[in-house]
């Protein structure tokens, strides 16, 4: 829909999937490609971050449905665009969402269990309800020959990075 509207009114549409760029996340992507994990088993998110209602109240379209959204689609919606792209099409998603520490239409905090068509798994969670300050913005990408754990609050920083079959430069990541 958002495509034909921007066609008919002559409007270029542009998607932002700045988090795929990261050096970690590229490194990351690169050893899924080549299929160092072997079989994929689960892909985890966390958005840990903090939006007080000062925040919310800086303009009258944070927090709606029609103007923003909620955490999922604000705040999580480059790590869930991660997650996606790491581990392929979802077949299904069950979720729960609900508003905790601001006075806001959408939700502060939701989670998700997906799966993916190849059978892995994910879980989504994400709040703007921590506090005091932010905590993290990670990607954890588990199978059955290693484990990655990308970390910090832009999802810039390896954590992990653990393979059954070490490689040359492996120790530099």
């Amino acid at each position: 829909e958002m495509i034909r509207v921007c066609d008919e009114n002559d409007v270029k549409l542009f998607v932002v999937k700045q988090n795929r760029h990261n050096r970690a996340v590229e490194r990351l992507k690169g050893e899924l490609d080549t299929g160092r994990f072997g079989k994929l088993v689960m892909g985890t998110v966390r958005v840990r971050w903090c939006r007080t209602q000062e925040y919310y109240d800086q303009s009258p379209w944070r927090g709606t449905w029609a103007g923003d959204g909620g955490v999922f689609t604000n705040q999580a919606s480059h790590h869930i665009d991660l997650l996606e792209w790491m581990l392929g099409d979802v077949d299904s998603v069950a979720a729960m969402a609900t508003t905790r520490l601001v006075k806001i239409e959408a939700e502060d905090t939701a989670a998700a269990i997906l799966r993916f068509r190849s059978g892995a798994l994910g879980i989504v969670e994400a709040t703007t309800a921590t506090r005091p300050l932010d905590l993290e913005g990670s990607l954890s990408i588990l199978g059955e020959k290693g484990t990655v754990e990308i970390a910090g609050f832009a999802v810039n920083q390896i954590r992990t990075w653990m393979f059954s079959e070490r490689l040359d430069g492996d120790d530099e990541v």
